[in-house]
């Protein structure tokens, strides 16, 4: 259960990152 558990939370970190730098992208913002 323990090794699902990090994948699954690394699965969704990138997802995250991703739609971040999407909506970030979209605004024009930069960190």
């Amino acid at each position: 259960a323990t090794r699902w558990l990090e994948h699954y939370r690394e699965f969704w970190d990138a997802r995250l990152d991703a739609l971040e730098a999407l909506l970030v992208g979209t605004r024009g913002r930069q960190p």
